[in-house]
């Protein structure tokens, strides 16, 4: 009777063994598709909240762009704004400055005395409206000099526009009869302008020329006789290419 019950022994325990070998195999794999399933579900939880994240930085880095967009539009609005005052301003300033030269001319040629003094300029002018049969007085001529030492051009300025006008006018015959040329006392800013104007429509079609005119405003004479004011190139420009 004896070995026959260690036998059986044998047998429960391998009976108890492998049961206990299916159970532990069936508890590891129950808990290994619990991990995954918490893993996965932790792993979707924190994609979810990296993705949340991204799109409310997208958010926010599309609305910084359109605030650098409308930034950069303002700018670009007050910088025009600015440009456009500033020539306003460069404009009104050149105009004042002409202003001050609309009594004097500029007088080419006129011969040059040894030791010339501002006064004895006003002397040979004096004789020059004489021989021209001008009539202009002397406390109608208020000064004159030399724009240089070297230069062969006087500014002479009148008190009255008129007897500036009546001298301006006489250029032509002066010219051929003294070899004097008179011409107008523009600024810098001006005479570049005229200039500059002159030098873009020689080539243009149904334009003559430009000029200044007897109070220093500038102008465009067509082919046609027309002609029109301009006070800035972009300003002929426009006006040019409206005609042409």
């Amino acid at each position: 009777m004896g070995p026959k019950l260690r036998s059986d022994d044998d047998t429960l325990e391998k009976l108890m063994e492998s049961k206990l070998e299916g159970f532990k195999s069936s508890l590891i794999n129950e808990l290994t598709q619990n991990i995954k399933i918490i893993i996965a579900d932790e792993i979707k939880k924190t994609l979810g909240e990296y993705q949340q994240k991204i799109e409310q930085c997208t958010s926010t880095i599309t609305m910084l762009q359109n605030q650098i967009i409308s930034l950069k539009e303002v700018n670009q609005k007050m910088r025009k704004d600015n440009e456009a005052q500033f020539k306003k301003v460069e404009s009104l300033a050149e105009e004042n400055q002409q202003s001050g030269h609309r009594l004097c001319l500029g007088v080419k040629n006129l011969e040059k005395k040894v030791n010339e003094t501002p006064d004895s300029i006003l002397d040979s002018l004096r004789l020059l409206f004489e021989e021209e049969e001008i009539d202009i007085p002397d406390n109608c001529l208020d000064r004159a000099h030399r724009v240089s030492r070297n230069n062969d051009t006087v500014i002479v300025r009148f008190t009255t526009f008129r007897h500036r006008t009546l001298l301006y006018k006489k250029r032509k015959e002066i010219k051929e009869r003294k070899n004097i040329s008179i011409h107008l006392d523009l600024t810098k800013d001006r005479l570049n302008m005229l200039l500059a104007a002159n030098d873009y429509v020689k080539n243009l079609p149904n334009v003559s020329f430009a000029y200044a005119d007897i109070n220093c405003r500038l102008k465009v004479r067509m082919s046609n006789d027309k002609e029109f004011f301009f006070i800035s190139m972009e300003d002929l420009i426009n006006q040019v290419e409206g005609l042409i």
